[in-house]
C-alpha cells in the first residue's frame, strides 16, 4: 500500500475476494513511497502449483 491508514480497507478486500473461496492467505502489509502508476493502491504477489 501506499499508504498505511488504507490497512483497514486493504485488509477487508482480501477477506471479500479470498475468504468467500473458503482460501485464506498469508499477508504482509508494508508501506512503500509510490507504485508505477499513480492509480494503483496495493500490489498482489502469487505462487501457485498446479497439480
Amino acid at each position: 500500500s501506499v499508504n498505511i491508514a488504507d490497512q483497514a480497507d486493504v485488509c477487508r478486500a482480501f477477506k471479500e475476494t479470498f475468504h468467500s473461496y473458503g482460501i485464506r492467505v498469508p499477508a504482509t502489509l508494508v508501506q512503500v513511497n509510490a507504485f508505477v502508476h499513480p492509480d494503483m493502491r496495493i500490489e498482489i504477489e502469487a505462487d501457485a502449483i498446479v497439480l
